[in-house]
C-alpha cells in the first residue's frame, strides 16, 4: 500500500523541505506568491495541499493534488 504524501501551506515546512529552484514552474493561483505550493506539490506528487488559504482552496486540486482545509485532511486520513 502506497503512503500518503502531503504539502503543508507553511513556509517554516516549505524552506526546510525545497532548498532550491522547483523545476516546472507554475502560474494558476489567482494570488501569484501562493505558486509555490503548488510548485512543490506537484514536484514531490504530493496527494494533499493542505491550507487555510481562500485563493488556494477554491483551486480544489492541482494535478493529481487534492487541495483542502486542515479540517477535511484530518477527516479524509
Amino acid at each position: 500500500m502506497r503512503k500518503t504524501r502531503i504539502v503543508v501551506d507553511t513556509n517554516v515546512v516549505f524552506s526546510a523541505t525545497f532548498g532550491g529552484k522547483p523545476e516546472r514552474t507554475v502560474e494558476r493561483s489567482p494570488d501569484p506568491s501562493d505558486d509555490k505550493f503548488l510548485e512543490a506539490a506537484e514536484e514531490s506528487g504530493a496527494d494533499y495541499l493542505v491550507t487555510g488559504d481562500s485563493h488556494l482552496l477554491k483551486l480544489e486540486e492541482h494535478k493529481n493534488t487534492k487541495i483542502v482545509k486542515p479540517e477535511e485532511f484530518m477527516g479524509e486520513i
